[in-house]
């Protein structure tokens, strides 16, 4: 994909057109147009290049706004790394982040002035305000080259404290690989719009939300919050909706019988990722006439592997294969029943820790999902992690033996601990030798962790015989 010309022909095609709305402090939605889009990016690009960050790993913390997403084109295409971390992380996630990618530049936004100068301190990496610079376009910086698409853009730090979990090195041949497969389910164009609330250091908004949107032209709605994705809906009115189960679960809580009447009058496209949703809730939402598409990816494959067809009746897949993909199931039982493993395009450079990336790549180049299923008519079908990994219903896989480390290691009378999701919830079984004060220790353990791995609640086991013999 020739992403010169995307730029370009954005540029002259669609250069007064809005592009990404965005809330003002009045609460009113405002747009910037591709032309301001394309002209800031390209600015905040020549500025980057000129203080020297060619080729350098640059982190982003701060909230969905269209400054981050200018700043990560900037630097996926022109300039070096971008890497999106969470707006949940903590000084230690941002310490161990930094460390990990030996990065050269912290790029924040005003909400985390506090926390980038505590980090700062302890590391000496250079910052950058978000709002600091006024980018300075030329026509020129039309034909700025892009960097080669087979060398890592993004760095994508998947689920989990930075110690245990995994930096995914994606090109900008990875991210674009899976929009031909996209389209084909899904046709979209310029007169569409999509309303954005996930996460933009996740793949599934900064690829399918985001950067697909260069390619289509379609607009970009972002939410002022979680709390609002109700009303802002309907605010919106947009065709295409992408969000993980527990948003669809809580919209027909509160819907009902009414759920066709939630997403506005111009719905086309309903996408569902990050985790299965229940047989039982497609079927309501299809026989309301409701265009939701089950899809199945990882970060490791660009968010790009299957994806339902349209109004497809399957109710239990995760989505038809992409055609671009080779996918097959790996040391299948008599049910064929194994572990996911797929090749292709979208399938990520490697982890930043050669020793992972060793362990989740075969001989064959085949990349070893964790997932267990099997493949019917080239569709998937879940059937459970290969290894323990906690799947919570907004999309976050939590590793579960972080979390059981964390709480052992708070305290020596602490002899195992067992972590699990209930009713989408974070729960610990404690097993301790005698009492001790366990709900200090949980509250401590919260407030160093982010909110997708924070304990919801918790049992306490004396342990003995008896009670190992109950798990």
């Amino acid at each position: 994909m020739r992403l010169k010309n995307i730029i370009k022909k954005d540029y002259k095609d669609w250069y007064k057109d809005p592009y990404i709305y965005e809330k003002n402090t009045e609460g009113v939605y405002k747009y910037i147009t591709f032309g301001e889009f394309i002209e800031n990016s390209l600015g905040i690009a020549k500025y980057l290049l000129d203080e020297g960050y060619k080729n350098k790993n640059i982190i982003i913390i701060s909230e969905n706004s269209s400054k981050l997403m200018e700043y990560d084109l900037a630097i996926s295409f022109y300039v070096g790394v971008s890497a999106p971390v969470s707006k949940e992380w903590k000084k230690i996630d941002l310490i161990g982040g930094i460390n990990e990618l030996k990065a050269d530049l912290l790029i924040y936004s005003d909400n985390f002035t506090d926390l980038v100068k505590e980090v700062s301190k302890e590391t000496n990496i250079k910052t950058l305000n978000i709002n600091k610079i006024k980018p300075k376009f030329t026509k020129d910086l039309l034909d700025l080259p892009i960097k080669s698409q087979s060398k890592t853009a993004k760095i994508v730090f998947s689920s989990g404290t930075t110690g245990k979990s995994k930096a995914v090195k994606l090109s900008l041949k990875n991210i674009f690989a899976g929009f031909n497969s996209l389209k084909r389910r899904c046709p979209f164009n310029h007169q569409d719009s999509t309303y954005l609330f996930l996460p933009l250091n996740h793949t599934y908004a900064s690829v399918y939300n985001f950067m697909y949107s260069l390619v289509a032209g379609y607009s970009i709605y972002l939410a002022s919050s979680t709390q609002n994705i109700g009303r802002e809906l309907l605010e919106t009115n947009p065709t295409i909706f992408c969000a993980v189960p527990l948003v669809f679960n809580n919209l027909l809580e509160a819907y009902k019988d009414n759920i066709d009447k939630a997403f506005g009058t111009n719905i086309k496209y309903l996408f569902c990722g990050g985790a299965p949703i229940s047989k039982e809730t497609r079927k309501i939402y299809k026989d309301k006439g409701l265009n939701l598409m089950q899809a199945y990816a990882l970060s490791e494959t660009s968010s790009s592997l299957t994806i339902a067809y349209p109004y497809s009746d399957d109710l239990e897949s995760v989505g038809t294969i992409f055609e671009d993909m080779d996918v097959k199931i790996d040391n299948p039982d008599k049910d064929g029943i194994g572990e996911i493993i797929c090749k292709g395009d979208s399938v990520f450079l490697g982890y930043t820790d050669k020793s992972l990336t060793k362990r989740v790549f075969d001989k064959e180049g085949y990349f070893h999902t964790g997932d267990l299923g099997y493949i019917k008519d080239n569709k998937i079908y879940l059937k459970g992690r290969k290894k323990k990994m906690l799947l919570t219903s907004n999309g976050e896989n939590v590793m579960a033996e972080s979390i059981e480390n964390n709480i052992k290691e708070r305290n020596n009378n602490i002899k195992d601990v067992k972590a699990y999701i209930k009713n989408d919830k974070i729960i610990v079984d404690i097993y301790v030798v005698n009492e001790i004060d366990i709900d200090t220790i949980i509250k401590e353990y919260n407030k160093d962790v982010p909110k997708y791995e924070r304990v919801s609640s918790y049992n306490i086991k004396i342990d003995s015989i008896d009670t190992r013999l109950k798990q």
